[in-house]
């Protein structure tokens, strides 16, 4: 089916090419080398991107003035990448009017995107219904969308889309990027083209001349802004819950997302947020305290633990929590870049908005992931935040919540401060995942989770105090051991100092020569371990150590060699001098033939 339906839309030929009678003026058609249907262009996308091209295009016109061909091949190259990621999103090939983005930043600029209602009817003909005011003749469609101050109209009959745009010197633009001749009609061999037309009624009778009496279509007008146009106090609501958010498209059609895949700050923090949002649907948020938060933290370690979830392109569609199964469903995602000390209230206050349908947000700035979590009573609608931080080890002390939180600006001002230490630049990147999150589950189910939730959480927490409290007090009781046989060692007289050396020997003397071997060995490679270890310890200290500080100790292990060498020099001398003088020329026989055999060891 896949296959039929890229195949009619990349050849896309009507039935009936209209008369010999033409509404464009094909002087003023500007052709792009290749349409939307080039395999060879676009690969597995051709055929399938014309509603992302046409909002592109809409963008585009607004940015400067498409007049060649070079024009529409940027149109068509970045709604192709604006194609592929709404597709990606939506999870299905072809795309609809309520997939399209209400925020774009194209060529380092932002965008906001407001849409009429979508009125419908048949192209050819009268189309009513009563008590719905929104099917109606094709021509009345533009009359209705014009009256209401619209200029620039995405336009779909049947399954193909195009554009249509009142130009600067009041003439009307057709963007099409199907197979196209310079009249707009279909051509096996035709183009992306940009048709110009001198009236409203040119192009209504352009589209009826070349559609069958069968033929629906469907027409919503778009309004345009640049986001810093947008007055930062006025309240701006995007419908988050029907259209995929916004998505970031660099000069560099073909360069990835910097948010996307990112080298995250915090490995579990991504993993974490998402936990909570999706427990927030087992206990509300507001019902949360230490305890809670402790366990959200433990459990959302878990889960990356055992699923690795750490980027936002990777989140799971469904968490098992004490054996109840949460449903995650991506509605919406935005991106783009903002200025946390000029932009943020402007921009984070135009993003964030509270919908039935959704239970929560990702927030990502810079690479450090927190959770928004949406909660509504009978009297009113508050924000909580959970923000964690992997740089303390205690998880009540890594973990930041904050709930009760009632208005948008006061959630935006939490949100940065809560992430002041992870922000480096003045400019961050930051993407907003809505997510809904769902389980069927009945009231006596989610209690009996709460109750698991939280004996799960005393058990893990009471077994691993156990563990750590009797390794703790093996090690005590090692050190002390130890310390105890050392202390007697040094305070017990010679005699049984001698008796323990003498048991000791007399117990290596009775051992037979293999087991001699074998336990010498063992020292000797005990040995060889132990000052390895410290050797590389010493090695690995000086390399940490700046110039300064490694002249300081090499000037201070010499004045200690120093030091050693002359005790031990005065030492020998003094011994010396107390033998007797038979003694003294032994000891100086004694050195005369260990110098003539060369040994050094003396």
């Amino acid at each position: 089916m896949k296959n039929v339906c890229r195949f009619a839309l990349c050849n896309d030929i009507e039935t009936n090419p209209g008369p010999a009678i033409f509404y464009i003026d094909p002087s003023k058609t500007v052709s792009a080398p290749y349409s939307q249907g080039n395999q060879i262009i676009f690969g597995e996308t051709a055929g399938q991107q014309c509603l992302a091209m046409c909002l592109c295009a809409l963008i585009y016109s607004k940015r400067q003035e498409i007049s060649s061909p070079q024009d529409l091949i940027q149109v068509m190259n970045i709604g192709n990448e604006l194609y592929s990621k709404l597709s990606h999103l939506a999870r299905q090939s072809c795309l609809m009017f309520s997939e399209l983005p209400s925020y774009l930043t194209v060529f380092d600029t932002d965008y906001l995107l407001t849409y009429s209602e979508s009125y419908s009817g048949t192209v050819i003909g009268d189309c009513y219904i009563e008590g719905y005011q929104y099917c109606v003749p094709f021509h009345r469609a533009f009359e209705l969308l014009f009256t209401e101050g619209y200029t620039a109209f995405i336009l779909t009959i049947d399954s193909n889309a195009v554009c249509v745009y009142s130009s600067i010197e009041g003439k009307l633009k057709i963007f099409d990027s199907h197979s196209r001749d310079k009249y707009g009609r279909s051509h096996p061999l035709g183009t992306c083209v940009l048709l110009e037309a001198e009236t409203i009624n040119n192009v209504i009778q352009h589209f009826q001349s070349l559609c069958s009496e069968n033929s629906q279509f469907e027409l919503k007008a778009v309004v345009i802004e640049e986001l810093e146009q947008v007055n930062a106090s006025a309240s701006v609501e995007m419908n988050v819950t029907d259209s995929i958010g916004s998505m970031d498209l660099l000069d560099s059609f073909s360069q990835e997302s910097q948010i996307t895949d990112s080298s995250y700050l915090c490995k579990q923090c991504s993993a974490i947020s998402l936990y909570s949002i999706c427990y927030s649907i087992i206990k509300p948020s507001n019902y949360w305290d230490s305890k809670t938060v402790a366990a959200v933290v433990y459990f959302g370690t878990a889960l990356y633990n055992n699923t690795g979830t750490n980027t936002s392109s990777d989140l799971p569609k469904e968490i098992e929590i004490c054996g109840t199964e949460v449903h995650v469903k991506l509605q919406a995602n935005y991106q783009g870049k903002v200025n946390v000390e000029t932009e943020r209230q402007k921009i984070m206050e135009c993003l964030i908005c509270h919908k039935d349908a959704i239970t929560g947000f990702l927030i990502w700035l810079g690479g450090y992931c927190m959770s928004c979590i949406f909660q509504e009573t009978s009297k009113n609608k508050s924000y909580s935040i959970l923000a964690y931080d992997d740089n303390n080890t205690s998880p009540t002390a890594a973990a930041h919540f904050v709930k009760n939180i009632d208005d948008k600006e006061t959630l935006v001002d939490v949100i940065f401060n809560l992430a002041h230490t992870k922000i480096k630049e003045e400019v961050v990147y930051y993407e907003i995942q809505y997510l809904s999150c769902s389980s069927r589950v009945t009231d006596s189910e989610r209690k009996s989770t709460v109750r698991r939730h939280n004996q799960n959480y005393n058990n893990q927490i009471m077994a691993q105090a156990k563990k750590d409290q009797k390794l703790e007090t093996r090690r005590t009781r090692r050190h002390l051991t130890c310390k105890h046989v050392n202390q007697d060692y040094r305070i017990i007289d010679n005699q049984k100092k001698k008796k323990i050396l003498e048991s000791k020997r007399a117990k290596y003397q009775a051992l037979d020569e293999t087991s001699k071997q074998e336990l010498l060995k063992k020292e000797r490679n005990h040995y060889k371990e132990r000052k390895q270890k410290l050797l590389q310890n010493k090695r690995t200290k000086y390399q940490t150590l700046d110039e300064t500080s490694k002249q300081e100790f090499l000037k201070k292990n010499w004045n200690r060699y120093k030091e050693r060498k002359q005790k031990l020099l005065k030492n020998k001398r003094t011994k010396y001098q107390t033998l007797d003088e038979t003694s003294k020329q032994e000891l100086l026989k004694k050195r005369e033939i260990v110098t003539r055999n060369g040994n050094k060891n003396y």
